[in-house]
């Protein structure tokens, strides 16, 4: 169940911010825009498994640890897709009669733009989930996951990796669900995808 939690929860947390942020960047510009891709294009300047296998090191392993570095490393792809499909919105004639009809500029953006260019983000959440689940497994694995007692999958695939021949079963079960939730989440993501553009 934690592999879930963390899976669905890793994914989450970055969309939020990433999604504010960039929702910030493309509609508002200037030294916003500038600030919040300066420190985008830092936070990917680094290999993304390495800044978080990094991260975790240095704040503990545990579910908290993992949750905390997966946002900081993940929310830059949701900043890209939000300022670019805000970029292209704020300039659409809806938000043209919002603005002319006496608005706040904060209720254009949160109540007008903001709903119409947050759909590739929910097309690409479910690609984010794997990886934060294949992540959360790799970290598991390498034992800078989940402690024991506590099972995940990665921990599971650990312990069964001396026993693979005699027992192939333990590590070939954690090993299908992980491969289950993949699947899954692909097809949910394609399926988003032909809701939100049925020309795809």
């Amino acid at each position: 169940r934690i592999d879930l939690v963390i899976g669905f929860s890793g994914a989450a947390l970055p969309a939020v911010v990433g999604t504010v942020l960039g929702a910030l960047a493309g509609y508002y510009g200037g030294w916003v825009d500038t600030v919040v891709m300066r420190v985008s294009d830092l936070v990917q300047a680094f290999p993304s498994y390495i800044l978080v296998i990094a991260l975790v090191f240095v704040l503990g392993a545990g579910p908290v640890s993992i949750l905390v570095s997966m946002t900081l490393v993940s929310w830059v792809a949701y900043v890209r897709l939000m300022r670019t499909e805000m970029l292209r919105v704020r300039e659409a004639d809806f938000i043209a009669a919002a603005t002319v009809s006496g608005f706040s500029r904060r209720r254009v953006l949160w109540r007008h733009a903001l709903p119409n260019s947050i759909g590739q983000s929910l097309v690409y959440l479910p690609s984010d989930i794997v990886a934060a689940t294949l992540g959360l497994a790799a970290l598991s694995f390498l034992g800078l996951g989940i402690q024991p007692p506590t099972p995940s999958w990665g921990g599971m695939i650990a312990n069964a990796q001396e026993m693979v021949f005699a027992a192939p079963l333990l590590a070939l079960w954690p090993g299908l669900c992980i491969l289950l939730t993949v699947v899954a989440c692909n097809l949910v993501g394609d399926a988003l995808q032909d809701w939100l553009d049925p020309r795809a």
